[in-house]
């Protein structure tokens, strides 16, 4: 498979091999999600599946960006476009209903008020 890659898709996955999501963070994004205390097993493949949700979303970005003809960086208007695409796709959780551990109603909630 990665005798097949152009350059420019051979360097991005280097990049995402290389690159890791914070264990604390994830720890304290998933403890307040599931209301539990995740052991290590469990954290290390929240942390798999979000890096590649991060993984997904920047790519269909990237295709936003291009559709548009805009050049880099991506734009928060490119992510929010890729994130409705996964979305209308079943690739997107559905946003939380109740309170998060943070107070309000959850990411979602904050972002279409505002």
């Amino acid at each position: 498979m990665l005798a097949s890659f152009t350059p420019e898709q051979l360097d991005r996955y280097e990049c995402f091999r290389r690159s890791v999501l914070p264990r604390p963070s994830v720890r304290r994004l998933a403890s307040a999600t599931a209301g539990v205390a995740l052991r290590e097993a469990p954290l290390i493949v929240v942390a798999g599946l979000a890096k590649t949700f991060v993984g997904e979303l920047v790519e269909e970005g990237l295709r936003v960006a291009r559709e548009r003809g805009d050049s880099a960086p991506l734009r928060p208007s490119h992510l929010q476009e890729a994130h409705r695409r996964l979305a209308a796709r079943g690739k997107v959780f559905a946003a939380a209903r109740a309170p998060s551990a943070m107070g309000g109603r959850g990411a979602a909630a904050r972002v279409r008020r505002g």
